[in-house]
């Protein structure tokens, strides 16, 4: 034990705040702990050892596809309409972020489900891991859908010798025998299982059929796919797949791609198909109108004999030429807007715009794109969706807006037209003032003419737009294009083995070391030194042992224990701390509470200082409980209740009795317990009685009550040099020391010490001395007699 020094006159240190973080002490307590650190480890290694085994592993798919944008193959440039850039389908640009929300949306999702059937899994059980098989299970799983699936089922299958199937659902109370190709009728489908081969190994597992509802597997596919730009500067989209089986996971991926660039192509088709049956209407309709200009033109010309232009009209005719082209251009772009405008005001019309006829205006072409691309998002939605759905209702409303945007503007636009003609025609009525010399029936015939050319070029114009449109839908191909089919990665990446033999590492570390901290905290007794200095800053004069020996008396004069040391220490210490001028030095010890050791501390160190030559005498005051007579074999009947209760003064010899492991110490008992032990203990006579033994002995040890249960010993306090505070360790509540920083500070207890007993090697901040071993050879070996052991003998400390 460390040996400590101290002066009468002590300076108050300062008492450690619970909120202190002392790590020393925690690095303490964790090397205390290490057996339960390591057995942690172990068990959470071993539990990532299981979880490694039976997990499912999952893989990563991907793939890479680039959105392009495509060149126009074909322009209309037939005579003055070469400047108005009119293109095929496909004229505008693809945003690759539109392509990136349609290959995650739920309706591509949903079409991969139901085209694969993803909602219906077949299993392996193999112990506890339970593995997919895509292809390789000896039988196929057809289903006949009754409605919508509306829970999820798991069905246990067994092959049978005789070539039989056994299907258990105990959630269901289903349990069916049934053969190869029978139909199990089954609440909301039926089930078929079709053979493959089968081997003897595949016969005797046992298999997992799950069905679950389509719309939580679209859910989950959902949830495990996601396509991404790969940068911002480029249209290259990245698609992943997280999915527990390699060859399925890819077989998935590549099919939401199949069904992704299907979809694209179709789009396209329907585009062209829908300009095809517009250009359709419009030539049948300039046919019939151009044939009536030509009729007209040639009875004209049968009725007045006309073969030719006259001479004369040339001049005029030539001079009128370029106000004639222009008059004609505008009157085809009228047409051309009146022909969108009676489309668009079709009711119910929900076709789409024909990109080879937009007018040439280029906000007028980023709506016609836009009211398209709304009119093909309400047809994709059409297929999964009801007509009452919120989100088809949102996009009719859209639709309804984007058309009144178009018919507004196609209005603004012909009106533009018509002041343009206007102003054209203006001029053009000048030089028709010019030919009203010109005979009246040449100037019918240029009228004529006039008609029959505008309706010819509006019919070639026509032709020639249906066969661009015609080779375009026969060569249609997608604006994207796969770079990279589906690949799984070589390895799972879930679950990552070093990652988590790590966090098992980490986690049976950190748990047990916070279950220790959290011991420490919630216990409410004293184990150790750092508890103590926690609570109270009153010095520890002695630090004792647990006794290992199972005696009351553990020092004697030839004795080298560790605890028979600990109590020459004490006897050390006691010097520096009694007066020196106090010739008769009185010692108190008392306590928090009962069974804390005074009564073996009392006696042994009583033994201690007589073995060094000093005279020394114990008092026995614990009235009410005593216990230091029998603890050392001496009975009761007579003591200090008897001489309270006499009369003479000065008999005092008759009470004293010599112990008998000592000839200089002495024992006074309590006598017979009174039932007012503290009145006796104010009685006159204790202090002449005190008198008296200073005059015959050199120390008094006196064993009083516990201070913090009764007031007795803070009656006796005041007839004594020091009082020995006794802590037990395991015993003592840290709260108790608080008590005795109370009666410390108001002075009910004057020069107090600590004395900490019954320490255990074991307990943080009083292992580290060693108590059978150190002092290399000084101390003898502390390990009670084997007998002792068996017969269970107890320690009393």
């Amino acid at each position: 034990m460390t040996t400590y020094s101290y002066k009468t006159s002590r300076t108050k240190r300062n008492v450690r705040s619970p909120d202190d973080i002392d790590f020393s002490l925690i690095f303490r307590r964790i090397l205390s702990g290490w057996p339960v650190i390591l057995a942690s480890i172990a068990i959470f290694i071993l539990g990532a050892f299981l979880y490694l085994k039976y997990a499912s592993p999952v893989w990563q798919i991907t793939g890479k596809m680039l959105v392009e944008d495509q060149p126009d193959r074909l322009s209309g440039s037939l005579g003055f309409l070469a400047d108005n850039q009119l293109t095929d389908l496909g004229s505008f640009a693809p945003n690759a972020n539109n392509e990136v929300q349609v290959l995650n949306s739920r309706s591509l999702m949903t079409e991969v489900v139901n085209d694969m059937h993803l909602n219906i899994t077949t299993y392996r059980k193999n112990g506890l891991a339970t593995l997919e098989l895509y292809g390789q299970a000896p039988f196929e799983t057809g289903i006949r859908y009754k409605g919508p699936v509306t829970q999820t089922s798991e069905y246990k299958v067994n092959i049978l010798k005789n070539r039989k199937l056994h299907l258990v659902n105990e959630e269901e109370n289903i349990d069916i025998t049934t053969d190869w190709m029978d139909s199990v009728r089954l609440k909301e489908y039926t089930l078929v299982f079709k053979p493959r081969q089968i081997t003897a190994d595949e016969a005797s597992d046992n298999y997992l059929v799950i069905v679950t509802p389509a719309e939580q597997a679209v859910e989950e596919l959902s949830d495990n796919f996601e396509a991404s730009l790969s940068d911002k500067q480029a249209t290259t989209i990245d698609l992943v797949l997280d999915y527990p089986d390699q060859e399925k996971g890819e077989a998935v991926l590549q099919k939401i791609i199949d069904c992704y660039l299907d979809a694209n192509l179709q789009n396209k088709v329907k585009t062209a198909n829908s300009t095809l049956a517009f250009i359709d209407d419009r030539l049948s309709m300039v046919s019939n109108e151009l044939q009536n200009v030509e009729k007209e033109l040639e009875r004209y010309k049968s009725r007045n004999d006309l073969a030719d232009i006259e001479e004369q009209s040339k001049t005029l005719i030539g001079n009128a030429s370029s106000y004639f082209d222009k008059l004609n251009e505008q009157e085809i772009q009228i047409s051309v807007t009146e022909d969108l405008e009676r489309y668009l005001s079709k009711p119910g019309n929900e076709q789409t715009v024909p990109t080879s006829l937009i007018v040439p205006d280029p906000s007028f072409s980023t709506a016609v794109n836009q009211y398209n691309t709304l009119l093909l998002e309400k047809d994709r939605l059409s297929l999964s969706l009801t007509s009452h759905n919120p989100a088809l209702e949102n996009l009719d409303l859209q639709i309804s807006n984007a058309r009144k945007n178009l018919l507004k503007g196609l209005s603004a636009y012909k009106n533009g037209l018509i002041i343009a003609k206007n102003r054209i025609g203006d001029n053009f009525a000048g030089l028709e003032r010019k030919l009203r010399n010109v005979p009246a029936k040449e100037r019918i015939f240029i009228d004529y003419s006039r008609q029959q050319n505008v309706k010819q070029q509006l019919y070639l114009f026509l032709l020639q737009k249906k066969e661009e449109t015609a080779i375009s839908k026969t060569s249609t191909l997608s604006n994207a294009r796969i770079i990279d089919n589906a690949k799984s990665d070589r390895y799972p990446f879930k679950p990552q083995k070093k990652i988590i033999y790590a966090f098992a590492v980490l986690a049976g570390c950190i748990i047990p070391i916070i279950g220790l901290q959290l011991r420490e905290a919630l216990h409410v007794k004293l184990r150790n030194k750092a508890d103590i200095e926690q609570v109270t800053d009153i010095p520890v004069v002695g630090e004792i042992s647990h006794n290992h020996y199972g005696e009351n008396i553990v020092v004697h004069e030839k004795t080298r224990s560790a605890i028979s040391e600990h109590f020459r220490n004490l006897r050390t210490n006691l010097q520096f701390l009694i007066r020196n001028d106090a010739v008769q030095k009185v010692i108190l010890f008392t306590s928090s509470m009962g069974e804390e050791g005074k009564s073996f501390l009392s006696a042994n160190l009583a033994n201690t200082l007589a073995i060094s030559g000093k005279k020394v005498v114990m008092i026995e005051l614990d009235l009410r409980k005593p216990k230091l007579s029998s603890y050392l074999g001496m009975n009761n009947h007579y003591g200090y209740s008897n001489y309270i209760a006499g009369g003479d003064h000065d008999d005092i010899w008759s009470i004293i009795r010599p112990s008998s492991f000592n000839k200089n110490c002495f024992v006074i008992s309590s006598g017979p317990i009174p039932p007012n032990p503290a009145e006796l203990l104010l009685n006159e006579k204790l202090g002449i009685l005190i008198d008296k033994l200073k005059e015959n002995f050199d120390y008094i040890i006196i064993d009083s009550p516990p201070a913090g249960l009764v007031s007795d010993a803070l009656i006796i306090e005041k007839f004594t040099d020091i009082t020995l505070y006794v802590a037990r360790i395991g015993r003592t509540h840290k709260l108790q020391l608080k008590h005795l920083n109370e009666l410390r500070d108001s002075g009910k207890l004057k020069n107090v010490y600590l004395v900490v007993n019954d320490i255990h090697a074991k307990y943080n901040g009083y292992g580290g001395y060693g108590y059978g071993g150190y002092g290399y050879g000084y101390l003898e070996d502390e390990k009670t007699d084997w007998l002792k052991r068996i017969l269970g003998k107890k320690a009393v400390s």
